[in-house]
C-alpha cells in the first residue's frame, strides 16, 4: 500500500488485481515411458558437505523424491532426494565421510520419466519442497 498524509491507498492492488488472482498453471504428471530401457544413474552430492546417514542400501527399491542420504554443511542438515525411483546398485557413501559437489553417494538403475500431457495437480508434488541444484535433486 501507498501511504500518503497518513492515509492508505492500495491502487497497486487495484491496478494488479487480475495477475495477482490468477491461478497458476497445472504441473505436468510425470511417468515411466512404456518402453524405457533401465539406465545406469551416479547419484552425487549437490554440495560440500559431511555425510550424517545414508538411508538406503545396495537392493533396496526407492521412489522419485525419496530421501537417500542426509548432507551437514555450515550445521544445516539437507535431504539428498532422487529424482526418478529405481533400485540402488551401489552405495559409495557412508556417514561420517566428507564430500566434495559432484562426488558419487549412489549408484541406481532407473527409468527416466516422461512428462504425461494430462493434467494433474499432484503432478511434481515430490520436487514442491525441495530445490534442484546443478548436480541434484536437494531440499532442506
Amino acid at each position: 500500500p501507498d501511504f500518503v498524509r497518513g492515509e492508505v491507498f492500495t491502487s497497486f492492488v487495484e491496478k494488479n488485481l487480475a495477475e495477482l488472482t490468477k491461478t497458476p498453471a497445472k504441473r505436468k504428471k510425470k511417468k515411466a515411458a512404456a518402453n524405457a530401457q533401465p539406465v545406469k544413474v551416479t547419484v552425487e552430492a549437490p554440495f560440500e558437505g559431511s555425510v550424517v546417514e545414508v538411508k538406503v542400501k545396495a537392493g533396496d527399491v526407492v521412489q522419485a523424491g525419496e530421501t537417500i542420504a542426509v548432507l551437514s554443511a555450515m550445521k544445516l542438515d539437507t535431504d539428498v532426494r532422487v529424482e526418478n525411483g529405481g533400485t540402488i546398485l551401489e552405495v559409495k557413501a557412508a556417514a561420517g565421510q566428507q564430500l566434495s559437489g559432484g562426488d558419487p553417494i549412489l549408484v541406481m538403475e532407473s527409468v527416466a520419466a516422461v512428462e504425461d500431457d494430462s493434467d494433474d495437480e499432484e503432478a511434481g508434488a515430490a520436487s514442491r519442497g525441495g530445490r534442484r541444484g546443478a548436480r541434484g535433486f536437494f531440499s532442506q
